[in-house]
């Protein structure tokens, strides 16, 4: 009985289901570590160095742990922070997980301890948090390990067992402190004289360094809007543990915690925390969750794009559809023609070729005209020949947008057209009907065209 309840919970504990949220918050962390050490680097040896504002050096410098402690020296201090930030985007990128990993941390936590001071609150929750992920498996998906590790040998049952268990814990960890962080801010809060009267977002509001204007306009014009947001953060924080535990109301929690930190965000101005206590929500979710919404997902791109096809691309085709007559008697031409199909993504060009006696081109172009150069018909500029042709071509088809530069510049000089001419002097025209048994009759005389 006892092993039977042994391998049951064990059972559930090694299941592969946290890896997919857990690489999208290596992801995140990683974009913001790189961003706090970019924003700051013009400044680094002003907020950071010992030579700067902070006061390490003769107070707290003894009682700290950072690799910036280790000497004075400038030259010191650029190397360890640019090593920072190569270990930022190697950590981003999934590259060597488990290493980047662990420098990531040391080198962020050696820079956290001299600017907590100007931090916004989520740096704190940030360095908890990337101590929990140094257990676990952070590149497993959307990484440059995971496009490497389909050339690794097998890995045993046991060793998957065992990193499926530590990935478990280490999302639980993650979700505790953040449910720690919520219920600690509300009871706070609820021994807080103005969030019982519902008064705290008002006064908040009127502080000009805190508030942002999009705050203190909602809050004056909206005041009971006010007292209902300051009891309902309350409410939703207290009950935020107990509602992810629930599969039913866990996208409702996560969903209205994000909308919150939204609005802290742009009504305080804290981009960074918000991100944190936003970026941490995604390890709630599991794969299969995930693996649902991605196909959820896919299946909305199908719709949208039959939609687009049916009605919104009717409307563009129709603004930019071009018509192009080319001389189905010459190879080039033809050859030219297959390969713009070909590459017609958008199908925005018909060809039409004017040797068939029904082409309506005939009626207002000459004959000659249409053998010296290709035409074609555009809804904004009518009709245009030889290079002003390509160019519009070019311009709808998307493969050929480099093109498009190019025939630009050289129209811009006055080149194109001459360029153009030569090419097309170069062609052979074969009259219908002169091709029996494998062999052709050249027309000899070459066209411009």
């Amino acid at each position: 009985m006892n092993n039977s309840i042994t391998n049951r919970v064990i059972d559930y504990f090694s299941k592969e289901r946290f890896y997919i949220g857990v690489s999208l918050l290596r992801i995140v962390f990683g974009l913001l570590i790189l961003y706090f050490y970019l924003i700051h680097y013009n400044q680094r040896h002003f907020l950071f160095s010992d030579y700067g504002i902070n006061t390490f050096h003769n107070v707290m410098k003894p009682t700290t742990y950072s690799l910036y402690n280790v000497t004075s020296s400038l030259n010191y201090f650029d190397a360890v922070y640019h090593v920072g930030i190569m270990s930022a985007i190697l950590f981003t990128l999934g590259f060597k997980g488990r290493l980047m990993g662990i420098l990531n941390y040391v080198l962020f936590y050696s820079l956290y301890v001299r600017f907590s001071y100007i931090g916004d609150g989520g740096d704190n929750l940030m360095i908890i948090t990337l101590f929990y992920l140094l257990f676990a498996n952070t590149t497993k998906y959307f990484s440059i390990d995971a496009v490497l590790r389909k050339k690794e040998t097998y890995v045993s049952d046991c060793k998957k067992t065992i990193a499926n268990i530590i990935q478990y814990f280490v999302v639980l960890f993650c979700v505790m402190q953040v449910c720690i962080v919520y219920v600690t801010s509300a009871i706070y809060q609820i021994m807080g004289e103005t969030w019982n009267n519902g008064t705290a977002l008002y006064y908040i509001s009127q502080v000009k360094t805190v508030a942002m204007p999009f705050l203190e306009s909602l809050v004056t014009q909206h005041i009971y809007l006010s007292v209902v947001i300051c009891y309902s953060s309350v409410l939703l924080k207290i009950a935020f543990p107990f509602l992810i535990i629930n599969k039913k109301t866990r996208w409702l929690a996560v969903l209205m915690v994000c909308l919150l930190h939204l609005g802290i965000a742009f009504g305080m101005g804290l981009y960074s925390f918000s991100i944190v206590m936003i970026a941490i929500e995604l390890v709630i979710f599991t794969d299969k969750e995930y693996n649902r919404i991605f196909s959820t997902y896919q299946q909305l791109k199908h719709n949208l794009n039959w939609l687009v096809r049916k009605k919104l691309m009717r409307k563009f085709q129709a603004h930019w559809k071009m018509t192009v007559y080319y001389d189905a008697w010459c190879p080039l031409c033809t050859k030219t023609k297959k390969r713009i199909e070909r590459a017609d993504w958008l199908n925005l060009i018909v060809f039409e070729s004017f040797r068939d006696g029904t082409s309506s081109i005939i009626d207002e172009v000459d004959i000659e005209e249409l053998e010296k150069r290709m035409h074609g018909k555009t809804l904004e500029k009518s009709i245009v020949s030889g290079a002003d042709t390509f160019i519009e071509i070019s311009k709808r088809v998307i493969p050929l947008w480099v093109l498009y530069m190019i025939l630009l510049l050289a129209k811009l000089f006055h080149v194109s057209d001459r360029i153009y001419d030569l090419i097309a002097s170069k062609r052979k025209i074969i009259p219908h009907g002169q091709c029996n048994h494998g062999a052709c009759g050249l027309n000899q005389q070459q066209r411009k065209g």
